[in-house]
């Protein structure tokens, strides 16, 4: 073999902080920042598409209580209402929650926990065919919140993964387990 075929052969290395010297660590791949932006860009569908779900199943459950509403006649009584909120800071998801309708302009939020579905014991407050319309919207409500919920995962630890994977690895930090 001769020593042109020897050095194809062989991937080229470069020295440690080579990419990056002034900082001493490696930039992420062009193909890692694709990947990002890929993800980012399929995870911001998949969020308008699941955006589009939750805004008819709110319309369905809503016109259900309104005319269940109406059968019962308890205008007077307790009124629960589902809300799309729009996402609290950039880059956000928008939340689906419950509220109780207390008056004109005030209601009472409520609270669903660290959960994706709102527990039975959430709508104590609410009447009983309240609660039932409610307990069944939120088999279809915790699906897309859960789906929410895995896109926002997968686009913090692929984030996490190329910060970790941009940085030099130093024997000092390494396990010998």
């Amino acid at each position: 073999m001769n020593q042109a075929s020897t050095k194809t052969d062989h991937a080229e290395v470069s020295t440690t902080g080579a990419a990056h010297p002034e900082k001493g660590c490696a930039v992420p791949s062009l193909l890692a920042l694709q990947a990002q932006a890929a993800l980012s860009a399929w995870a911001e569908q998949e969020r308008a598409a699941l955006r589009e779900q939750a805004e008819v199943l709110e319309v369905e459950t809503m016109e259900q209580l309104r005319e269940r509403r109406w059968l019962e006649a308890a205008g007077r009584r307790a009124r629960l209402a589902l809300r799309l909120r729009e996402p609290r800071r950039a880059g956000g998801s928008f939340t689906l929650e419950w509220v109780l309708v207390r008056g004109p302009g005030r209601t009472d939020y409520i609270r669903r926990g660290k959960h994706l579905n709102y527990p039975r014991s959430a709508f104590a407050r609410a009447l009983p065919w309240e609660r039932e319309i409610a307990l069944n919207a939120e088999r279809r409500l915790g699906r897309i919140r859960q789906r929410l919920r895995l896109l926002k995962e997968a686009e913090l630890r692929l984030g996490l993964a190329l910060t970790h994977c941009a940085q030099p690895l130093h024997e000092e930090t390494m396990d010998d387990d």
